[in-house]
């Protein structure tokens, strides 16, 4: 048996209800997360089977610019000069097609309008680049104390500079013993060390024991899986370079153990007596995706359980649309997000619920 726990406040018995069974699924680290915040969020996830990206819902970007690998800054930044060359030759060069005819003069003038919205999009694409660039390059290396249990203010130029080197997991890291799996967005080296990187785009000025339980399990994936030393987690904030340790303590092993006994013996329950968690508190829904309406569509916005869809738990909006949400369809209600409280506005998203 797996001896990883005792000592962290869990009795014998409960570290081997924490040990999988033959026939109990694997717990996802972002599933795990989930539930951590809201057993209804977690038990979703586990059913749809959400996939951990080492990320919490990253940003939709229209334009895509590397930002935290200096190799990849340095090739986009060569690429889009050349590219500006070419645009800025061809905008010169354009006028002189007048004087194939008058006639030209309009398509001439839109192709203009049209080079030089593509040209001012490269100059800006260059201007941020560049310095991107110039902060990576006048970083001082330092590397925090793995020693410490205490919390620590990091920045991620200042690793690498150190000699941190960052790897991309193409596929989960799988532990066998409690049937984990999850993927870090990043997974820095250093020497025996491999520190897993989580990037928490939501940050708006403190971290939750939910985030600090995911990165103590992020470490136990490392250590079991690897064989490297893994002695704190790492979570960059915002969309930003800075970040913090997560040391990989006693207190946050006892939050990840003590959430993957629960977690486990919902699922167990469920199986034999079919209860569903209790509804948390309204603020926890307020911002939580899962209960956020959104349009019915048959056939493209079902929630599905097991694969097969769920009878869509609908109420009809003031634009007379029919809305729903995942955590909705799945427990039969109607939560209360911030979208669907607001009775202020009158939009499609908002004031669902108002007269």
């Amino acid at each position: 048996m797996d001896d990883f726990g005792f000592g962290l406040g869990l009795e014998e018995s409960e570290i081997q209800e924490m040990v999988a069974r033959f026939d109990d699924p694997r717990i996802g680290i972002h599933t795990l997360t989930e539930f951590l915040y809201c057993p209804r969020a977690g038990l979703v996830s586990h059913e749809q089977q959400h996939e951990d990206q080492g990320e919490d819902r990253p940003p939709i970007y229209l334009d895509y610019l590397p930002q935290y690998d200096l190799t990849q800054m340095a090739a986009a930044w060569d690429e889009r000069f050349r590219k500006l060359l070419i645009s800025g030759a061809t905008m010169a060069l354009v006028p002189f097609t007048l004087l194939l005819g008058s006639w030209w003069l309009v398509p001439v003038l839109i192709w203009e309008c049209l080079l030089g919205i593509w040209t001012f999009k490269l100059g800006r694409d260059l201007w941020r680049l560049a310095l991107q660039i110039r902060l990576a390059e006048k970083a001082h290396a330092w590397k925090p104390d793995p020693t410490s249990h205490n919390e620590q203010s990091v920045d991620w130029w200042q690793l690498l500079k150190a000699g941190f080197v960052s790897h991309q997991y193409l596929e989960p890291l799988q532990e066998s013993v409690w049937q984990l799996s999850g993927k870090p967005w990043r997974v820095l080296a250093y020497e025996n060390m491999r520190i897993p990187v989580f990037r928490y785009h939501q940050y708006s000025g403190q971290l939750y024991p939910q985030h600090r339980a995911r990165m103590a399990a992020y470490c136990r994936l490392i250590e079991r899986t690897t064989g490297a030393r893994s002695p704190y987690g790492i979570i960059l904030l915002g969309n930003t370079f800075q970040g913090t340790t997560i040391p990989n303590s006693q207190d946050n092993q006892q939050r990840f153990q003590q959430g993957v006994f629960a977690f486990r013996k919902m699922v167990r329950e469920l199986k034999r007596e079919r209860q569903i968690p209790e509804a948390p508190p309204p603020g926890m829904c307020f911002h939580c995706p899962l209960g956020q309406p959104r349009v019915f569509r048959k056939g493209y916005t079902e929630t599905y359980q097991a694969k097969k869809p769920l009878p869509p738990t609908l109420v009809r909006g003031r634009d007379r649309r029919r809305y729903h949400s995942a955590c909705g369809d799945r427990f039969c209600w109607l939560p209360p997000h911030e979208k669907a409280r607001d009775k202020k506005r009158t939009s499609k998203w908002f004031g669902l619920f108002g007269k």
